[in-house]
């Protein structure tokens, strides 16, 4: 039996957070940047719900930039 093994993982929002990284783990400390050298994957990046831009009290813009710049660094290289 093969095991996946992918080379990142994005974890949307604080459940998928706090279920790879532990209870402590917190979405607005976390995102914006690349971990690595996890046991989960090479690169795991933390960022916003998609439903949370759906939820901010300024329409949207401010998270939805930042989801579009998390996921930005969940594309592979080159």
């Amino acid at each position: 039996m093969n095991a996946i093994r992918p080379t990142t993982i994005v974890a949307m929002g604080s459940t998928a957070a706090r279920a790879l990284l532990g209870p402590q783990a917190r979405v607005m400390a976390l995102r914006g940047r690349v971990l690595e050298g996890l046991a989960w994957a090479p690169r795991v990046i933390v960022t916003l719900h998609p439903s949370a831009v759906l939820r901010d009290e300024e329409g949207g813009e401010r998270y939805l930039e930042m989801l579009v710049r998390d996921l930005k660094l969940a594309q592979p290289s080159g």
